[in-house]
């Protein structure tokens, strides 16, 4: 029963919260309505003052538009009657007549007035350009240059069709050139002859003066001058005897030039003097001489110093050397060159007096070696004879003979003497490692003996403990 009631009791609860539901729908629905309704009415509320006011800005607009183009006509009246031209001013009355009758267009009568006075005008200067075009057609057709400019300026101020102008201009330039023309082949004339007459002269004289470059230019004159060809026959002959002797004075220069360059070349200083005589001689180019002199100059410098660096380089080598013959022989040569030892200003070449303390160097060395080659024989001949030598002295002492430089003989009897004691000391060096080696076997045996003893008492101490001692 309880479970019936709470069940009813829930059923009730549901069927309470269904309706509350139901109403709250309907009150929300009636809110959107209303809100809804509200919205439309603000919104056509909205639209016809939008509405209101485009009206009211379209003709504001359609106001301000009439009277800016009515100032525009006034100010294009204005302009027009200012240019006081045709074409702008019947456009600026058309532009005001275009606004209408009820348009408050200022200045209307007075353009209108004024472009009765143009169209009046025009037809009087179109009067005048047509008769100046006539007589510029005229003008063309003749060959009258003065005429025809006359004519022209009269129809540029006339202002007559630009392309007739033009075609005016044309002909005028054409009948100028036809003139300048016949002018200019007048002059020509007159040019060519006194030219043939100045080449003829000119021809003659280079054929007298047998000089190549004056000749082959008045030949080339004179052959475009028109000269009379025997005049040009008798200068090509002499033109070719010219060449003939030329080139046996070139084929000479060049020889004596080819075996100058060669010579310098081959930097040989002794026959390029006599080469430059010959070069001058044979015509060869003041500018190559005085190079060639200045390049012989250049090497004997050079030849000079060469000679002086190889007895530098000689008397390097001798120093880095041991001879004092080629120590003095390098030095006479250096001195041959001119080359001194360094004075007492330092000037001078520093290899001599390096060479002479080296001489001095080499022969105290010298002195000393042989000194110490008699120290080493005697020593060698002291242990050679010596019944207690040992082989290590033996050695020394060869070591040092050999060093010094002792006599062949002396060093093969020592050798025979070395290798004998050498012998017996490998004999008592083997006997030594014998005796150690059964020294070493006899100390072993020993000691393992001892060893062994150890052993035998430590079992017999150790058997002869009791279960508890152990």
């Amino acid at each position: 029963q309880a479970e019936a009631e709470a069940h009813a009791r829930r059923a009730a609860e549901a069927a309470e919260a269904a309706r509350l539901e139901a109403v709250r729908k309907k009150v929300r629905e009636r809110l959107a309505a209303e809100k809804k309704a509200k919205a439309e009415a603000e919104r056509r509320a909205k639209a016809e003052e939008e509405a209101r006011r485009a009206a009211e800005e379209r003709l504001r607009k359609e106001a301000e538009a009439q009277e800016a183009a009515e100032a525009k006509a006034r100010a294009a009246l204005a302009a027009a009657l200012e240019a006081d031209k045709l074409p702008p001013l019947e456009q600026a009355v058309r532009q005001a007549e275009g606004l209408g009758p009820d348009a408050a267009v200022v200045g209307l009568d007075a353009a209108r007035e004024r472009l009765a006075e143009l169209a009046a005008e025009e037809e009087k200067r179109e009067m005048e350009r047509a008769r100046a075009a006539l007589s510029l057609s005229a003008a063309m057709a003749g060959e009258d240059i003065e005429l025809l400019r006359t004519t022209l300026e009269a129809a540029a101020a006339a202002d007559v069709e630009p392309a007739k102008v033009s075609l005016a201009e044309a002909r005028l330039i054409e009948l100028e050139e036809l003139a300048e023309a016949a002018e200019r082949a007048k002059r020509e004339a007159e040019e060519r002859e006194a030219k043939r007459v100045a080449a003829l002269a000119a021809l003659r004289e280079a054929v007298e003066g047998n000089a190549a470059a004056e000749l082959d230019a008045a030949i080339g004159a004179a052959e475009e001058a028109a000269v009379p060809s025997h005049e040009l026959w008798m200068a090509r002959q002499a033109r070719e005897r010219i060449a003939l002797e030329q080139a046996k004075r070139e084929a000479a220069r060049g020889a004596a030039s080819d075996a100058l360059q060669q010579a310098l070349a081959r930097a040989e200083v002794e026959r390029v003097p006599a080469l430059i005589e010959d070069a001058e001689e044979a015509g060869v180019d003041a500018e190559e001489l005085r190079e060639a002199r200045a390049e012989l100059v250049a090497l004997e410098e050079q030849a000079a110093l060469a000679r002086k660096e190889a007895a530098r380089q000689a008397l390097r080598a001798a120093i880095a050397g041991e001879s004092i013959g080629a120590l003095q022989e390098a030095s006479d040569a250096a001195r041959a060159l001119g080359m001194v030892a360094v004075d007492a200003i330092g000037e001078g070449e520093p290899l001599l007096a390096e060479a002479a303390v080296r001489v001095e160097e080499l022969e105290a060395a010298a002195e000393a070696a042989e000194a110490e080659r008699r120290d080493a024989a005697c020593a060698l001949e002291t242990v050679i004879g010596s019944q207690l030598t040992d082989a290590e002295a033996m050695r020394e002492a060869m070591g040092r003979a050999a060093a010094a430089g002792v006599d062949s003989e002396l060093l093969a009897r020592g050798a025979e003497k070395q290798a004998v004691l050498e012998e017996e000391e490998a004999l008592r060096l083997e006997a030594e490692e014998l005796a150690r080696f059964e020294a070493e076997e006899a100390e072993r045996a020993v000691r393992e003996a001892a060893e062994a003893e150890e052993a035998a008492r430590l079992g017999a101490i150790e058997a002869a403990k009791t279960p508890q001692e152990r």
